[in-house]
């Protein structure tokens, strides 16, 4: 379920905290990622002495969750003269895929239609950013179409999906808690894979989770042979990096399509193991308390499962205790 979140004008105590979002690579995620920009973080610094960052553009509020821990800001910016506004949102790591944004995001939309006269709101999100697609469309935006090559990130140019939402437009509601259950799945996924999830997949697995191995025919069963599997595969597969630099050097394991639906996520990778492509998916499927019960995995074409066999199977007989 969605955590409780409450937005309000940024703190000088959150001051150090929330430029992180500016200058440092493993705070505002891939698809924010813009460099380091430090005058800007500066700037900030000096606007909070001016007017608290609510004024001139772009506004800031803190998001925070209900023991007052700040995940975030959300901002706003006038488009023209026309009175309406773009808006936005950033997240620190730990707090994407709980909900979190979409309650932030349907927050500012209810003050900026109650507290300014603006007829419409806008936001974008890059076309491979499908969190925040999810989330801006559970807010009540409504998608309008693409814009090719908006913004450079990542040594490319990239295209950005437009999102608006009219005064009188329906609003979205309250997003169910089992599509929270699988974000919230998919999110501790990354964190574990890139190191950053306290209780790993001990925290992560039900105990009678059930694993089907692209090199086994046999599901494996309970929590302790699927962590071994897991684990040999994180070993033959190369880490899930953070791509803040861009890089897609070969070897670095990725995912590049992630399809959520119900209690299931659809993830597909790539990576490349002794010269050889490998290709597949990661099938997830959570319980409604945000538990994994079933991982699949799926790999291609045959050279690549051949490989992975041969390297799973070593490396499942290194972990393994021997009498």
């Amino acid at each position: 379920m969605a955590r409780p979140v409450m937005l309000g004008p940024v703190e000088e105590s959150e001051l150090a905290l929330l430029t992180r979002l500016l200058w440092d690579p493993a705070a505002p995620g891939e698809y924010q990622w813009f460099g380091f920009r430090m005058g800007t973080a500066r700037e900030i610094e000096r606007r909070w002495h001016d007017d608290g960052l609510i004024g001139e553009p772009p506004s800031f509020l803190a998001v925070r969750l209900e023991d007052g821990t700040c995940a975030g800001w959300v901002t706003w910016r006038g488009v023209g003269a026309s009175g309406n506004h773009e808006v936005g949102i950033a997240l620190f790591p730990e707090h994407r895929g709980r909900g979190v944004g979409t309650e932030a995001q349907r927050q500012l939309v209810d003050l900026l239609f109650s507290t300014t006269t603006a007829n419409r709101l806008q936001a974008g999100a890059e076309v491979d950013n499908v969190a925040e697609q999810r989330a801006l469309e559970r807010a009540g935006f409504r998608r309008e179409g693409v814009h090719r090559g908006v913004h450079f990130r990542a040594g490319r140019w990239r295209d950005s999906i437009m999102y608006g939402l009219l005064r009188d437009d329906e609003r979205g509601s309250a997003p169910a808690e089992r599509s929270d259950m699988i974000e919230k799945s998919v999110a501790d996924w990354h964190r574990y894979l890139r190191g950053q999830l306290p209780g790993g997949l001990d925290e992560l697995l039900h105990d009678d989770v059930v694993f089907y191995s692209p090199i086994v025919y046999t599901p494996q069963e309970g929590k302790a042979i699927t962590k071994l599997y897991l684990e040999a595969a994180r070993q033959t597969l190369p880490g899930d990096r953070p791509r803040a630099d861009g890089d897609d050097a070969p070897g670095g394991f990725r995912y590049t399509k992630e399809v959520l639906a119900e209690h299931v996520a659809v993830l597909e990778f790539e990576s490349t193991v002794e010269g050889k492509y490998v290709n597949g998916v990661d099938i997830i499927r959570c319980d409604d308390d945000g538990r994994i019960v079933e991982f699949r995995v799926m790999i291609r074409p045959l050279q690549a499962v051949n490989l992975v066999h041969r390297q799973m199977a070593a490396m499942l007989d290194s972990m393994t205790p021997t009498d």
